[in-house]
């Protein structure tokens, strides 16, 4: 999965689970030496910190101070060739958090910049905010049943497009396996915080499992040639932007299950 969706679903669950019980958490997989996250109010000032606090505690302890009532991570509108970019640093669909209060909401967006320090490679991923009370939000898009549903189609369609352009491994190996966990028929290891429903956990779960979608070795490099051999490209395309789409949704109906949206 793309590295900058992938932080920015853990913050939103994480986000949440705070809110909910006021237990901080350290992101897992993203090693603070390594992935420095800033938080940045509306004039591009640090978020103030108390002594020995990081900078994801004091926007947690911002959102707190300010009764925020629930961060959702939603989509915003799509790019050019998004599934084809996806695997690529700032590629992909754009995504952004939104902390919604009684009287504003605020958006965050991340800007991810490399710096090397001798043989190290750092990110500095710089969180900004802007508040607005012109968020519009539409309930529908977190319809956690209805996601799941087309999730499973696209799913199942893709697999059986693996099957006619002799590439059968990635249904045998992600489409099949998602579906398993998606259905019910293998038991699923949470990766969302507790507060979640075993159906939201399902749904992560599966896009996790069957996310095919990046560069080098992806489903977006020797598969295209795979299907044009046997004259579908057109079919690939069409099945390639569905599952595509169908993660993209799932994924903002499941973590935004646990988010206070009214």
């Amino acid at each position: 999965m793309n590295g900058e969706l992938h932080q920015l679903l853990l913050l939103s669950s994480a986000a949440n689970f705070y809110l909910r019980t006021r237990e901080y958490r350290p992101l897992e997989g993203f090693d603070p030496q390594v992935f420095r996250l800033r938080f940045q109010d509306e004039q591009g000032q640090p978020l103030p910190a108390a002594r020995k606090e990081d900078s994801l505690q004091s926007w947690l302890h911002h959102l707190r101070k300010l009764r925020c009532r629930g961060v959702l991570a939603i989509r915003l509108d799509a790019g050019v060739k998004d599934r084809e970019l996806s695997g690529f640093s700032g590629g992909g669909q754009r995504w952004a958090l939104v902390a919604r209060f009684a009287e504003f909401d605020e958006i965050w967006t991340a800007d991810w910049n490399a710096e090397r320090q001798g043989d190290a490679m750092h990110w500095n991923i710089d969180y900004r905010c802007r508040r607005t009370t012109e968020f519009d939000w539409n309930a529908d898009r977190t319809d956690l049943e209805k996601s799941a549903g087309r999730l499973e189609q696209a799913l199942t369609e893709i697999g059986k497009l693996a099957d006619k352009i002799g590439e059968r491994h990635w249904k045998i190996n992600f489409f099949d396996p998602a579906l398993d966990l998606l259905s019910g028929r293998v038991r699923v290891k949470n990766q969302l915080p507790s507060g979640y429903s075993d159906r939201a956990q399902r749904v992560y779960a599966a896009v996790y499992r069957s996310w095919v979608f990046g560069g080098m070795g992806s489903w977006n490099d020797v598969p295209p040639y795979s299907a044009h051999e046997h004259g579908l490209s057109a079919e690939f395309d069409a099945c390639s932007d569905a599952l595509y789409s169908a993660m993209q949704e799932a994924l903002e109906a499941a973590v935004n299950e646990s988010a206070e949206q009214e």
